[in-house]
């Protein structure tokens, strides 16, 4: 079988000034999420392997809403400049990317899709 790391991305976006402002964004992803997944099942969905009497193993994914979730935290005293100032990713970074080191036969008990969203301080 071949094995392949998640594809894992971070995005940076200006904050709302108001709480109440961050408090409807976070709101509205979480609602926009679960439309998305009614659309696309297997995004929420888990991998769920089948032998067969002939030796055969085949791969599909159980559209069981297990397989997604999004999760929202505020890093306190990280600073954007953190995260851009030095030449290599500090080690924190690796804490907004919860599934590094996941392989795509882990999905089989992980989640497929893991939506972060952190919040840190302005420059």
């Amino acid at each position: 079988m071949l094995t392949f790391g998640y594809i894992q991305k971070g995005l940076l976006f200006t904050s709302p000034s108001q709480q109440q402002q961050q408090q409807q964004l976070v709101s509205s992803l979480r609602s926009s999420l679960s439309r998305v997944l009614d659309h696309y099942p297997p995004l929420a969905g888990r991998l769920s392997t089948a032998k067969h009497d002939d030796g055969s193993v085949s791969i599909s994914i159980d559209c069981n809403d297990q397989g997604a979730e999004l999760t929202h935290f505020t890093a306190h005293g990280v600073f954007v400049s953190d995260v851009f100032s030095p030449f290599y990713a500090p080690e924190f970074i690796r804490s907004f990317f919860p599934l590094s080191g996941a392989i795509n036969h882990d999905g089989h008990s992980a989640l497929l899709k893991k939506i972060v969203i952190c919040e840190v301080n302005a420059w």
